[in-house]
């Protein structure tokens, strides 16, 4: 499949932008028309290289963050137009949460009312087959 299979999209929505190799992601963002989003998180794995050799890891190792300086950026705590850091989440019970703010330093992410109630609540019973 090439990029002239693909055709042109409006809008191009890349996630879990940390691990992409940035020739992919030239690739994909290529086909917008008007809009491209980028999303992800430049504390996750950068883009999985197998190679020894330092000239390939020097040209294609580095995410995306990295290379358009918002990792730099939002640690310095400078948002801007280009990036937003997301402050409130649904995905982790509050007690989880608390430690992915003091261990990745996310100052004012904040959980989201319906996942409080859920914190109080057991697991679910296993599956029986």
């Amino acid at each position: 499949l090439s990029a002239k299979d693909l055709g042109a999209f409006d809008t191009v929505i890349v996630d879990e932008a940390s691990m992409v190799l940035l020739p992919a992601l030239y690739l994909v963002t290529g086909l917008a028309r008007e809009r491209v989003t980028i999303s992800g998180d430049f504390n996750q794995l950068p883009p999985i290289i197998q190679s020894s050799q330092a000239a390939i890891i020097d040209a294609i190792g580095d995410d995306v963050f990295k290379t358009a300086g918002v990792a730099k950026a939002c640690r310095a705590g400078n948002e801007s137009a280009r990036f937003t850091m997301l402050d409130l989440q649904r995905r982790m019970v509050e007690p989880v949460c608390a430690l992915i703010i003091e261990a990745m330093k996310y100052r004012g992410l904040k959980t989201h009312q319906s996942t409080r109630e859920r914190s109080g609540r057991a697991p679910p019973e296993p599956a029986v087959a």
